[in-house]
């Protein structure tokens, strides 16, 4: 079974993922859909932090950890747990960003 490199792929704030081969083979199609939604959202909440920080100025400090010993888990499923955790914390953030842009216009 051969694995993909991940060296093209971008994972917004866990580019650290991007820098070892992923665990999910090539052929985990269900996975990798996984996989590309989670960096999507990423992506999409990191757009969301940036356009409301030029708006309206800057707001909390992402609390985001995306160092290497911050990875932790080996292993498909609990690489995806630590992914969707991890993103599920910048939707929120991005989420957090929003209201406050909200509440800056006047609702």
């Amino acid at each position: 079974m051969s694995y993909r490199e991940s060296g093209t792929e971008k994972f917004g704030p866990f580019d650290s993922l991007s820098k070892k081969k992923s665990l999910v083979p090539d052929n985990a199609t269900a996975l990798n859909s996984v996989r590309n939604a989670l960096s999507e959202a990423t992506e999409l909440s990191s757009a969301v932090e940036s356009l409301v920080s030029r708006l309206i100025g800057g707001g909390a400090a992402s609390g985001s950890n995306d160092s290497p010993s911050a990875i932790g888990k080996v292993g498909i499923l609990p690489e995806l747990q630590d992914f969707a955790d991890r993103t599920t914390d910048r939707v929120r953030e991005a989420m957090s960003e929003l209201r406050r842009l909200e509440k800056e216009l006047g609702e």
